[in-house]
């Protein structure tokens, strides 16, 4: 075997091999999203973990489970209204960025899925440097926000209280 064919052979094995992570990778980021969705009905409160100390009049708490390479915070107001946060911030490592940017690149695609499924309506807008995709439910209910800025990206989940 030549040295030629070798070094494709190589290349075209490590492609498939990231690609198949990447695919692995982003089947459970999806399934955490829609489950925490999922849990909007309930306010998230089976979601909640410890309580943080209260400011601005909103109670926080962290999220039960952890978000991996980002930051996780639940907000609830006087009212009882509650927002699950997923924050990403921008890493300075090339290699963490670029897996950011695999994160980013499957929750845009969930959005699209979500807005091809019929169930959901979407609007978009730029607010102060931040690039919003609104996320609605059929009957206008706000479901959730992702945002992307040039220092990050995330969502904004909303509860739902009963």
């Amino acid at each position: 075997m030549s040295n030629t064919f070798k070094i494709i052979a190589a290349t075209v094995f490590c492609l498939f091999s990231l690609n198949t992570q990447k695919v692995n990778a982003q089947a459970p980021l999806i399934k955490d999203l829609r489950g925490i969705i999922a849990l909007a009905d309930e306010n998230f409160v089976s979601l909640r973990g410890e309580k943080l100390e209260p400011a601005d009049g909103l109670d926080y708490y962290a999220p039960s489970k952890e978000h991996v390479g980002a930051k996780g915070l639940i907000t609830v107001n006087k009212d009882g209204e509650s927002i699950y946060y997923i924050l990403y911030t921008y890493s300075s490592e090339a290699y963490m960025l670029k897996l950011q940017m695999m994160v980013m690149q499957t929750y845009i695609q969930e959005i699209n899925d979500m807005a091809k499924s019929g169930n959901y309506t979407m609007s978009e807008s730029q607010v102060s440097g931040k690039n919003l995709t609104k996320i609605f439910d059929l009957k206008g209910n706000s479901v959730a926000v992702f945002y992307s800025d040039k220092d990050g990206f995330g969502w904004m989940i909303y509860g739902h209280k009963k």
